[in-house]
């Protein structure tokens, strides 16, 4: 309870201030939206380039080796300096865009996430969109899916749900 009057005390206060709340936890003055972070919650390609840096290539993830040693050694001999890889499949990155995208308080096109993964988002889902829509925590329009008030307060119910849907093992 604490934690959550902390939390709209903050954005009551910054929304009084001119700021617009775009995300969950992010704020910004008109027309000063973060397009960095927007490609990460969007699932677009980026590159890491740099010591410690983390790239996303399709279903991909790497991350460099923060080692200034281990960064050059392996520029030198022509190799790539990844420490860490990680392979997505297609459920686990529709999930993830799923995840996301609510995350944005304008959430997410119903057409975008169908043509985007080749599904019915809508048959798909229906269990937990017909759940959350009931219990407050899901806004579904006729092409758009978004988190209402206490949805923003609330998420991680639905998230539960969306990530016991499959085991992804």
């Amino acid at each position: 309870k604490e934690e959550r009057d902390m939390y709209h005390l903050v954005t009551n206060t910054l929304k009084e201030k001119g700021f617009n709340q775009y995300e969950i936890s992010s704020f910004s003055k008109p027309g000063f939206e973060s397009v960095h972070n927007q490609k990460y919650w969007n699932l677009k390609n980026y590159l890491g380039v740099g010591m410690g840096a983390s790239a996303n290539i399709n279903l991909v993830r790497t991350t460099n080796t923060r080692s200034f040693d281990e960064y050059f050694e392996s520029i030198d001999n022509g190799e790539f300096p990844i420490v860490e890889r990680e392979e997505l499949n297609t459920e686990m990155r529709e999930k993830e865009y799923l995840m996301l995208n609510l995350r944005m308080l304008k959430g997410f096109e119903i057409s975008d996430i169908n043509s985007k993964f080749n599904i019915d988002f809508m048959k798909k889902y229906k269990d937990i969109v017909e759940k959350h829509s009931k219990n407050g925590i899901l806004e579904i329009s006729e092409n758009s899916v978004k988190f209402t008030e206490y949805g923003i307060d609330n998420g991680n119910m639905l998230f539960r749900d969306l990530y016991s849907l499959n085991d992804f093992e």
